[in-house]
């Protein structure tokens, strides 16, 4: 099973931290496409600049300019909407990774076992909070310990 990680993209300071969180995957996107919705497209500068361009050489990366409307629901339609023109380049599965959001190792391996386990077609993730350090920072929004 493949998938494409979107990334509706505007602030910017988050950036290393998300990318190390996909770096880490147990199991890595076939595709992350980043809608840049940044004011002067910083992410799509940030991205194809030394230092971050050598580290992120293996990671197949695409960037487009986003819809600069100032919301990012529009950001994210617009992403969703390049990703499913695509036609044959689209993957069996696809998720929306915001930007400010920190992802555990394992993420995308146990959601795909989600889809294979259940043949959905929809599998959601509860969003958790980090205190500076990318730590929890209450253990309510960490899902049960027997959570499948």
């Amino acid at each position: 099973m493949s998938f494409t990680t979107l990334i509706p993209a505007y602030k910017a300071e988050f950036l290393i931290e998300l990318l190390t969180c996909i770096r880490r995957q147990s199991l890595k996107p076939e595709r992350i496409i980043f809608s840049d919705d940044s004011p002067n497209a910083v992410f799509q500068r940030m991205l194809t600049s030394d230092p971050i361009k050598s580290k992120i050489a293996d990671l197949p990366i695409e960037v487009i300019i986003g819809p600069k409307q100032g919301h990012y629901y529009q950001n994210i339609q617009s992403l969703l909407g390049a990703y499913l023109a695509a036609g044959k380049k689209k993957s069996d599965y696809f998720h929306i990774l915001l930007d400010d959001d920190l992802i555990y190792p394992t993420f995308y391996e146990q959601h795909l076992k989600g889809h294979t386990a259940f043949k959905t077609r929809c599998v959601i993730s509860r969003r958790w909070l980090t205190v500076t350090d990318s730590d929890p920072a209450k253990d309510a929004f960490l899902p049960p310990a027997d959570c499948k």
